[in-house]
């Protein structure tokens, strides 16, 4: 196993490269009755071990992989598979998931989300043109715009 630490908690994941050493040792790949296994005492590859923060007076805790499939959770949507020709459902279309991907990755707020979503529209319903074809186009933009402001100055007075 190894172990990711973070301000708050560390979780350990099971380490692939360690299956053979794994298999040979007292430690399991899979156990044989998950149900009645006690992860603390016989831990899996796919267990994890969750430490606290020495301010939570928490104990580490060992849990299993199966507790948390998405069949335990209360409330939960079914699962749906998708084909292959589909991967990025349930977006509708591929173009709705890569812009979720980016607005994740970016970490974009709502507002601005929205914001981005408002000039996409526009362009889609033909109200508006998009004419940047990438970065450099945004840059040269940038570089013309620049000499229409007041310049900057450092000068200690």
């Amino acid at each position: 196993m190894c172990y990711l630490h973070c301000s708050q908690i560390s979780i350990a994941v099971a380490d692939p490269s360690a299956s053979e050493a794994a298999s040979s040792s007292s430690m399991p790949l899979r156990p044989t009755q998950a149900s009645s296994r006690n992860p603390a005492d016989n831990p899996a590859k796919d267990d994890f071990r969750t430490e606290y923060h020495e301010k939570a007076g928490k104990p580490p805790k060992v849990s299993r992989f199966e507790d948390y499939h998405l069949h335990n959770i209360p409330n939960a949507p079914p699962i749906q598979t998708t084909s292959g020709d589909a991967p990025w459902k349930p977006f509708d279309s591929r173009a709705d998931f890569e812009f979720a991907e980016i607005a994740l990755e970016a970490a974009l707020n709502k507002k601005q989300i929205d914001h981005l979503v408002k000039i996409i529209r526009r362009c889609v319903e033909g109200e508006d043109s998009f004419n940047l074809k990438n970065h450099k186009d945004l840059d040269s933009l940038w570089k013309d715009a620049s000499v229409l402001v007041s310049p900057v100055c450092t000068a200690h007075v």
